[in-house]
């Protein structure tokens, strides 16, 4: 999201700027591989896929057939979307790998049997934990929605402590600590998450808790950041709208009202129809 931004920030009026959305995966597992690891990574995958299927062909059997079968199943299905965040699909390549190498398997089926029944405790634990968590932040989400997200707090702490490196807990946690008030811890949070995690609504997201620090440049940035992301929205340039006329500075105001209303409606919601009606009235109003 962030070269996203940067492109369309230098190339204003491009067409594609109606087609950008919030993008968190490109749509294709091997492009994703490509941008988190490199071509090292893409080739190293390439290269036990290849491994796999010149194992099966030197041992044939139907077997390993149907295994390399599966295996040019998930291949195309990674080109087209995202299969690895499924878990049917890494039961589906563990059962591929065990048809493909069967013979091994049986030859050492006592040490992999041995191995299997030493990992399966600690594979339940660690589930049995994720699943925990999982419930907890449910609940923990679900009540802060109700506007009970200072309450949350005690418990927002609690699970920081497991889940300080998950991106999506953060994100949550600093929109609690939002709507809790606690600004400052607020954008604490959202800057820790910001190293993981390049996205529009996060953007938003710092942009109203500097907004309510009082901090309008910062707030500015972030949500012409957010714009940039997704030219299309009108939440970025309503909150930039909303910002000028807080600090005073009716000019800017002036020029952003004006370009929501010539902005052309790609999508028309509800929010969309409030924000232009809203930003034509306080045009009229106050100039």
């Amino acid at each position: 999201m962030d070269v996203q931004a940067d492109w369309l920030a230098s190339h204003p009026g491009s067409p594609y700027a109606t087609q950008a959305d919030n993008i968190g995966h490109p749509l294709c597992e091997w492009l994703a591989v490509a941008a988190d690891y490199g071509l090292a990574g893409v080739a190293a995958i390439a290269a036990l896929a290849l491994a796999a299927v010149a194992y099966a062909r030197r041992h044939l059997t139907a077997e390993s057939r149907t295994g390399v079968r599966v295996l040019a199943c998930v291949g195309v299905f990674s080109l087209l979307s995202y299969p690895l965040l499924y878990p049917s699909t890494w039961l589906s390549l563990g059962m591929a790998a065990a048809a493909i190498g069967r013979d091994i398997l049986s030859r050492h089926a006592r040490s992999v049997s041995v191995a299997l029944v030493a990992a399966m405790p600690f594979c339940g634990i660690a589930l049995a934990r994720r699943a925990t968590l999982a419930t907890e932040l449910r609940d923990v989400q679900d009540k802060a929605a109700l506007g009970l997200s200072e309450r949350m707090m005690p418990r927002y702490a609690s699970l920081y402590k497991e889940l300080e490196a998950d991106r999506r807990f953060l994100y949550n946690y600093a929109a609690g600590q939002y709507e809790a008030g606690r600004y400052a811890e607020a954008l604490r949070t959202a800057r820790e998450c910001d190293t993981m995690l390049a996205d529009y609504n996060l953007c938003l997201l710092e942009g109203d808790i500097q907004r309510a620090l009082r901090n309008h440049g910062d707030a500015m940035a972030c949500y012409r950041r957010a714009h940039w992301m997704c030219p299309s929205r009108f939440v970025p340039l309503y909150e930039m709208f909303g910002t000028a006329l807080e600090r005073g500075d009716t000019a800017t105001a002036r020029k952003l009202g004006c370009d929501i209303l010539a902005k052309p409606i790609k999508v028309r919601s509800r929010e969309t129809l409030e924000i232009v009606a809203e930003v034509r009235q306080r045009l009229r109003n106050c100039f």
